[in-house]
């Protein structure tokens, strides 16, 4: 039985002890806090539980009216009984007034059980009024789930994020970002066109289980309609959201549904912008939608996020230059998103660049390519990393190995480059070494060879390993050359590797 805890005020000595033995004796559930001033009530109210107080009208430091008043907050509610030696007719009502929920005198307290039925009395209205008030917040709330989820999926509707937003305006800052994902089952309208509404409400309510599932607690996902979902998810960095954006679409993706003995493998398009927590609102959802068509324009069944969105925009502007080629082009296109770029990012896109198309153009030389080929090398070794303009800094800089997500995510960078390239205008023969440039010669022997892709490689990981990255200390050129003898004829085309030890001057490396 749970415990009722009592504060009784009062400075007479002994009629305070007569009066807790009136309200404890034979009452093993009742304990009694016996303070002997306003400042002693003052000080328990503030500092233990209790479920009524009992005051004396005149405490000598405070009448009650004035304690009261003083913790009307702190009472929120429960019940008072004032005792006074007077029953003048004013002490009643102001004790009434400044919220006594009963009065007594004290000669009324001190007869038999009195004072305990009029505690009792109180505390037995007061605890119906707190469960009237339960049940009826238990039914407002069981309303407004009603009135905030989506009926087939499960998830929140459009009523529920006005009112996620208000909350989120009104939270602290935690430091966390909020990731404002838009997705949308692609080819929708095939699959009721195909299959009929029914399965299409099926597809619906997988899809929307994969994503329930994979939303932790402090995520809020929402059908905002049709086949369209939205996704609020705290997130410390935009690698972190990306990868948790990507990793739900491959689990989307690999999801099979049977319709009519034919198999369903829905996949979605996927809209993503940081923004800070206080600034979840129609711009940023206006942001990830524009993400998200992007992802639809580039084939669907992919996360796009804001970083990809200016990219497109920084080439519609490059396309317009004329002056260089696509050299020139190239260069205004970093430009216009230099701003945006972290240190390792712009390192990767302009030093490192730079060196391997300069590296890459003297081994195609001392390979015997002719002036064009030589060329087209020096070009693709300009535009093989241009794809990391969309990728985040964090995971260029990790200072540790690549999770596999990560390698995933890292290796994207490619399909990237091919797809920048070919917008600002670079040759398709270079395009295709920028294709080509990371895969390995064991593994390319058994297809058409390009040889100006294998000088990449080796062009690429050389530079890379006398710059050095956060994961690896520079080299020197002697050990990176012998390096690339090691993977002569696995990673690297052994021609090449050949031509850069003779070009490079590493006896060592030659006699390996």
């Amino acid at each position: 039985m749970a415990m009722t805890r009592i504060i009784l005020a009062e400075d007479d000595p002994s009629c305070g002890r007569l009066m807790v033995d009136l309200i404890s004796s034979g009452r093993p559930d009742v304990s009694v806090t016996l303070v002997r001033s306003g400042a002693e009530f003052l000080q328990a109210v503030q500092s233990q539980p209790f479920d009524c107080v009992v005051l004396d009208y005149n405490l000598g430091d405070y009448h009650a009216d004035q304690l009261l008043s003083l913790t009307t907050a702190i009472l929120n509610g429960r019940p008072a009984v004032i005792t006074s030696s007077s029953k003048e007719q004013a002490i009643v009502i102001a004790s009434m007034r400044n919220g006594g929920v009963d009065f007594m005198s004290k000669d009324e307290a001190f007869h038999s059980d009195a004072l305990w039925d009029r505690i009792d009395c109180a505390l037995s209205h007061w605890r119906r009024r707190q469960a009237d008030r339960r049940k009826t917040a238990s039914r407002e709330q069981q309303l407004r789930r009603l009135g905030e989820t989506d009926a087939l999926t499960g998830l929140f509707n459009r009523h529920y994020l006005k009112r996620h937003i208000e909350m989120a305006a009104s939270q602290p800052d935690h430091g966390l970002d909020t990731c404002c994902i838009s997705m949308d089952i692609d080819r929708f309208k095939a699959v009721n066109d195909t299959f009929g509404h029914a399965t299409g409400d099926q597809v619906l309510q997988t899809v929307a289980t994969a994503i329930a599932s994979a939303a932790d607690s402090a995520a809020c996902a929402i059908r905002t309609g049709g086949e369209e979902f939205l996704i609020l998810r705290p997130s410390a960095t935009l690698l972190d959201a990306w990868l948790w954006a990507e990793g739900l679409r491959r689990k989307i993706a690999g999801l099979d549904i049977t319709a009519r003995d034919q198999a369903i493998h829905p996949t979605v398009s996927v809209g993503l912008v940081m923004v800070p927590a206080q600034s979840v609102n129609d711009q940023a959802f206006s942001m990830a939608d524009a993400a998200l068509y992007l992802a639809k324009a580039r084939g669907r069944d992919r996360v796009c996020t804001t970083g990809m969105v200016n990219a497109e925009a920084a080439l519609a502007s490059a396309t317009g230059v004329s002056a260089g080629g696509s050299e020139g082009r190239r260069a205004a296109f970093l430009r216009s998103l230099e701003v945006d770029f972290g240190p390792t990012q712009r390192e990767h896109l302009r030093s490192h660049c730079e060196m391997v198309s300069s590296v890459g153009e003297k081994i195609a030389t001392a390979v015997h390519l002719s002036l064009l080929d030589a060329e087209f090398v020096r070009l693709a070794g300009l535009f093989h990393d241009i794809g990391k303009a969309v990728l985040p800094e964090e995971l260029l800089s990790k200072p540790a190995s690549l999770s596999l997500e990560e390698a995933r995510l890292m290796a994207s960078h490619v399909e990237e480059s091919i797809y920048f390239s070919q917008r600002l205008g670079l040759e398709s023969e270079a395009a295709g070494m920028v294709g080509q440039h990371h895969m390995r010669f064991d593994l390319a022997i058994n297809q058409k060879r390009n040889i100006g892709a294998q000088i990449l490689n080796v062009a690429d990981a050389l530079v890379t390993m006398i710059s050095g990255r956060s994961y690896c200390p520079a080299r020197s050129m002697e050990q990176s050359l012998g390096e690339l003898r090691r993977e002569r004829t696995r990673q690297f085309d052994p021609m090449v590797v050949d031509a850069a030890c003779r070009l490079f001057h590493s006896p060592a490396a030659a006699a390996a």
